[in-house]
């Protein structure tokens, strides 16, 4: 079986940063070091018995420093990947941080653009109103004139009619 990728009484957990390429060297060299505890177990043992004991030693240890060996090799490869991970992770938090800050500018500068516009047409929207208000009393003034003259040549016009009446009356009074 193969041992657990998360934790290791010898190496620590891959995680905390104890796995790394010395570390696999580490184990490189305890496994070569086992290897000669191997070899002075290989020695003829004095019985068959014992023979059979010492060969099923050598062959479990030689499993153990397998097993011990694929473990560092698996550590190293999970080392180089958290590594990549914390590159990618870190130029992701900085390439956000940018666009945080670029859409800060953004929202900063389009704060004046929009109040710079809000001045641009508050004032054309008062010459304007100003301009359709102007124009409108004018025509209310010429409707006014308008009236006015017609109300006063009515006038005029009855008052030359009373004029011509009282003349007339008054001629045939004397």
């Amino acid at each position: 079986a193969a041992p657990s990728p998360m934790t290791s009484p010898r190496l620590g957990s891959p995680h905390s940063g104890g796995a790394s390429t010395s570390t696999a060297a580490a184990l490189g060299a305890a496994v070569a070091g086992s290897a000669s505890v191997g070899n002075i177990m290989e020695s003829p043992p004095a019985s068959s018995r014992q023979s059979s004991m010492w060969q099923g030693a050598a062959s479990t240890a030689s499993q153990v420093d397998d097993e011990v060996l694929r473990y560092a090799q698996w550590i190293s490869s999970q080392a180089d990947l958290a590594g990549d991970l914390d590159q990618k992770l870190s130029a992701l938090s900085r390439r956000t941080a940018a666009e945080f800050q670029r859409a800060s500018r953004e929202r900063v500068d389009l704060g004046h653009r929009i109040a710079a516009l809000e001045d641009f047409c508050s004032s054309r929207l008062e010459a304007f109103v100003l301009q359709t208000t102007t124009k409108e009393v004018a025509h209310a003034q010429a409707r006014l004139e308008r009236h006015l003259n017609t109300e006063i040549g009515q006038v005029s016009e009855h008052l030359g009619q009373l004029s011509t009446q009282m003349q007339a009356r008054h001629s045939q009074c004397s």
